[in-house]
């Protein structure tokens, strides 16, 4: 017969392995697809994303060139939002024209993967 404190031993030995397996940190790396536009401070560059349950960390490492234009990423971090940036129209500055890709009459319009969906916050 097994004791009480061999039992509870054995409990919290389960419960450390669960944590330590749900603790885990997931990450990619997205490596630029060598193009040299712009000087390819994007294209000869990667994105490196991890996530630890809690936190998402990015770090962008810049190819061959300075970054001298605006770069946006878009995340779907809430239900709805838009599946384009058809509907997106500030231009209160150059970062938010990158954003939205309306510069007041020419538009760049990003097409989201089905299931995607941006939603821009609220100023």
């Amino acid at each position: 017969m097994k004791s009480h404190s061999s039992r509870h031993r054995r409990n919290i030995s389960v419960l450390a392995a669960a944590l330590s397996c749900s603790a885990s940190v997931f990450g990619a790396t997205y490596t630029g697809n060598l193009n040299t536009s712009f000087g390819g401070a994007i294209g000869s560059g990667s994105l490196l994303l991890s996530d630890d349950g809690m936190t998402l960390t990015g770090t962008l490492t810049r190819g061959t060139s300075n970054f001298d234009d605006a770069f946006v990423i878009y995340f779907d971090s809430v239900a709805g939002g838009a599946s384009d940036t058809s509907s997106f129209s500030d231009v209160g500055d150059p970062l938010r024209k990158s954003i939205s890709g309306y510069n007041g009459s020419g538009r760049a319009t990003v097409n989201f993967p089905a299931g995607f969906g941006a939603v821009l916050p609220s100023h």
